[in-house]
């Protein structure tokens, strides 16, 4: 008998042990519709899930496995390396391409020491610089001064260029220890094309075939710069930089490159950040114009599930025992799904996603609210009617719209029936104190006389996507003082701008 009890509270105290450490990892934050949140390598903006180590020791993730299906655990497994810092952050973003997954780490801390805005010194040249421009040894005295970026049109240069065919920048930059740095990125938006050096040593190119320097006077191939239209900037990772950096006084020097001498713009706006284990002291944050709080990995796991925005469960396993859960209904897109303050009790919307750091208010109760009723379906009509819309959700109220634009807080409330007698787009939304509105419900009633022999198909959209200035498909923008409008306007438009919105 007392060996009994003795087999049974050393049982009972292993199974406390287990339970008391897998519970130091939750299920922090769930994002199951991004669109305009983070991305990954390809500009895709995939869903993510955050977890959180709420303790105050590093957790090794061997072991631990997510899924969407609770008799398959292991639809995505975590790099036997992969941990979580104390009272840390791991987003794991779902690839939207061959299931790639990524991986951003809280433990890992960047500082950004050459920003937008740093001074720079840059040449306008009308004869090839001299061979060492590019290296710490060369003095650029001579050369002018001026804050990043650089460029002309597109409105996001600081330092306005004249039209020219490139232009060569140079910025010194301090480094106290080139053994605590464990990575280097080069971000920067661009137009059309550049080659980047640290001490004389290409890091980074585009627009031009590797192995060849450019000359001042050649062209890059053409790319669009991205920034000044709420884009993120290219990033590139240097993989050698233990061997090009140099503990003290080091450059980064760039040329960059217009497609032709008449090109419309040009744009250079470098960023160059370091990475490190332990947090730096006296060392600049992490520029928030860069895409991620913590760059993200690739991981060589593979992620083989989707996450389902309308109805689905995502779990954590650890060696296959289930430890938390999840569950998503109806979430809108760009609302993410969590915990406030580690508390695995009640899961809350947030408005505020904060991917790879502590969640924050404001929260609502995670409760989608459904989406208004229309006493008549949107449809080609020839007399007159009225139109009522309702909620069957208590305490709340329908708000809407007939001028195109998505109803809000102040938009008015469908108390009467609406008299439709001409064409009309009607949009509408349930609001009720502390919680998110409704998604968006649109009907339209089209008059057209006499008889229809073709379907007929009615397309909504907000008045931005035709005449934005930057985003318009009907909006000439910056091609107004363009010599050939003809080139821009397709080009900008249909190769470029708005083939990558989602429309």
């Amino acid at each position: 008998m007392k060996l009994f009890e003795k087999v049974w509270s050393f049982l009972l105290l292993l199974f406390l042990t287990s339970t008391s450490f897998t519970q130091t990892i939750i299920l922090n934050e769930i994002m199951p519709s991004n669109s305009t949140g983070i991305t990954d390598e390809h500009a895709n903006t995939p869903d993510w899930i955050e977890l959180h180590n709420t303790s105050s020791e590093i957790v090794s993730m061997k072991g631990f496995s997510l899924s969407n299906k609770i008799k398959e655990p292991y639809l995505f497994t975590f790099p036997d390396n992969a941990t979580i810092s104390a009272n840390g952050y791991l987003n794991i973003l779902n690839g939207d391409s061959l299931f790639e997954a990524y991986i951003a780490n809280s433990s890992f801390y960047y500082s950004t020491i050459i920003d937008k805005g740093a001074s720079f010194r840059y040449l306008l040249p009308d004869t090839e610089p001299n061979e060492w421009w590019k290296t710490i040894q060369f003095a650029d005295t001579s050369w002018l001064t001026g804050i990043s970026g650089f460029g002309f049109e597109d409105n996001d240069d600081a330092t306005i260029l004249p039209q020219t065919s490139s232009v060569y920048l140079r910025k010194e930059f301090i480094i106290e220890s080139v053994e605590a740095v464990k990575e280097l990125l080069l971000h920067i938006d661009y137009d059309d094309g550049f080659v980047a050096y640290i001490n004389g040593i290409e890091i980074a190119r585009a627009g031009f075939e590797i192995g060849y320097t450019p000359l001042f006077t050649d062209f890059a191939t053409g790319h669009e710069a991205v920034m000044y239209n709420g884009g993120l900037p290219s990033v590139f990772i240097v993989p050698n930089f233990a061997e090009i950096l140099v503990t003290g006084k080091n450059v980064l020097s760039l040329q960059v490159h217009n497609t032709s001498l008449n090109s419309s713009d040009l744009t250079a706006i470098p960023f160059l950040t370091l990475g490190f284990i332990d947090e730096p002291v006296n060392m600049p944050p992490l520029s928030p114009l860069l895409p991620l709080k913590n760059r993200q990995t690739k991981s060589n796991q593979k992620f083989y599930f989707g996450i389902d925005a309308e109805s689905d469960t995502i779990y954590l396993f650890k060696d296959k025992i289930l430890i938390d859960k999840i569950i998503i209904n109806e979430i809108p897109t760009d609302i993410s799904i969590g915990r406030l303050n580690s508390n695995t009790d009640t899961a809350f919307y947030f408005s505020v996603p904060t991917p790879a750091s502590a969640n924050k208010e404001p929260i609502f109760p995670s409760k989608t609210l459904p989406s208004p009723d229309f006493s008549h379906n949107g449809g080609v009509y020839k007399t007159s009617f009225q139109v009522s819309i309702s909620t069957k959700e208590f305490g709340s109220v329908v708000r809407y719209t007939t001028n195109g634009t998505d109803p809000d807080e102040n938009s008015e409330i469908a108390v009467y029936p609406i008299t439709v007698g001409k064409n009309m787009c009607i949009k509408a939304k349930v609001f009720k104190d502390g919680y998110l509105p409704s998604s968006v419900k649109t009907e339209s009633y089209i008059f057209i006389k006499g008889t229809l022999k073709m379907p007929v198909i009615s397309l909504t959209a907000k008045h931005e996507d035709f005449f934005d200035y930057y985003t318009g498909i009907y909006e000439l923008g910056q091609c107004r003082s363009r010599t050939t409008k003809f080139w821009c306007k397709f080009l900008a438009r249909l190769g470029k701008t708005y083939s990558y919105r989602n429309v």
